[in-house]
């Protein structure tokens, strides 16, 4: 490899492992805030539930579900960005940096191609499934839809407790 190409090369993997790790964090960064805005929430719900603000309770558990759709949708729009530098890290790994028969699943070099080959690979729906189980993916929307619900739940509660009086704690 000609040393012009080996620095383009370079700049190439600096680009694509940069935008992956930008991208990785910025997914992480948005689910922070989104654990914060639903702990404050969940916080105001139970206190306007306490307090026998039925209204304010309401109007919390719809911000929720609001919140929780457009944390979803940053979500889905975050993971689209990382899955696109995985794409040119994996192009990269096989075209470039492993393109001589290196064995991808023997070694830990290899990252992206690695995982995508194990992936595609799967001969057993055990193996995908368990491949699935530990992808990020489906935790963080599984806890969001989670929280979705008990907002959607907290509504119902809310609105069955109109003409009730204030919840007190034995205290």
């Amino acid at each position: 490899m000609r040393p012009e190409e080996s620095e383009l090369l370079r700049h190439r993997l600096d680009y694509a492992w940069r935008y992956f790790e930008s991208a990785a964090r910025q997914r992480m960064l948005f689910f922070n805030y989104y654990l914060i805005v639903m702990g404050i929430l969940v916080n105001g719900y139970v206190l306007a539930i306490r307090e026998g603000l039925i209204a304010v309770a309401v109007f919390v558990c719809v911000f929720g579900i609001l919140s929780c759709l457009v944390f979803m949708a940053f979500d889905v729009r975050t993971l689209r960005f990382v899955r696109m530098a995985v794409d040119i890290l994996e192009h990269l790994e096989r075209s470039v940096l492993f393109c001589d028969g290196f064995p991808s699943v023997s070694n830990q070099l290899g990252l992206m191609r690695r995982e995508a080959d194990q992936r595609h690979g799967a001969k057993s729906c055990w193996l995908t499934f368990r491949a699935r189980l530990f992808d990020h993916k489906y935790w963080i929307r599984g806890m969001q839809l989670l929280i979705l619900l008990a907002f959607a739940l907290g509504v119902y509660y809310a609105m069955s407790r109109t003409g009730s009086p204030p919840v007190t704690t034995g205290g």
